[in-house]
């Protein structure tokens, strides 16, 4: 038996999952820990859930051929490689969900959909800007504020079609007024300040020599 371990270190929880590989009977979850640091040194979290792991399921950390990190890699001490987060997000749901090509990931900061390919690799991706509203953190503090169950969220609306007149927020011309939502061409709400900038006013003929009056003395 072969045993790899992963530690995701993200800006609120570090996630562990211990897996075990057969010869030839595929893989196996043996163990898997979502713990919040909760002020705490995001190193002791992993390496803490990373101990409990090895114990609960009976093993030592020389049994584990390989440990894996992502996120903060950096605050794994005992890792062997590290990798990407949109590597491993792609290649966990297509584990989870082998028929899956979309991938969305809600973190504490902020949020990213990945469009990938039957091999796992991301295609293409669209991400918030951090502290989002449609962050984790801000969907927790939602719930907790109107008393909703964590694990009882609602379902999430059906995804509607594109609709003719809107802008794709990944084109070059994207601006506040079309990531809202509104019609890419719509009618000036008011007319302009200044006729002129829209048309020229006509040109006047220079005055000769003979067009001058002479001052007075």
């Amino acid at each position: 038996m072969t045993y790899t371990a992963g530690i995701d270190v993200g800006a609120s929880a570090v996630k562990t999952v211990l897996m075990e590989y057969g010869n030839g009977s595929g893989s196996k979850v043996l163990f898997k820990d979502c713990r919040r640091m909760l002020r705490r040194n995001p190193a002791d979290v992993a390496e803490e859930s990373l101990h409990d792991a090895l114990e609960v399921v009976g093993i030592s950390l020389p049994d584990v051929a390989y440990v894996a990190s992502t996120g903060e890699g950096e605050m794994v001490r005992k890792k062997r490689g590290h990798f990407y987060s949109m590597t491993t997000h792609a290649r966990g749901a297509l584990f989870l969900y082998p028929e899956a090509r979309a991938v969305m990931d809600l973190g504490a900061l902020h949020g990213r959909a990945m469009k990938v390919n039957e091999k796992a690799r991301v295609l293409s991706y669209q991400m918030t800007g951090p502290c989002a509203s449609g962050s984790g953190q801000f969907t927790e503090n939602i719930t907790r504020y109107l008393g909703m169950p964590r694990r009882r969220r609602p379902a999430l609306p059906p995804v509607a079609p594109p609709r003719a007149g809107l802008l794709d927020l990944r084109g070059p011309r994207r601006n506040r007024r079309h990531q809202h939502g509104l019609a890419r061409h719509r009618h000036a709400r008011h007319h302009p300040r200044h006729p002129r900038v829209d048309r020229p006013a006509p040109r006047q003929a220079p005055l000769g020599a003979e067009g001058l009056t002479p001052l007075s003395s």
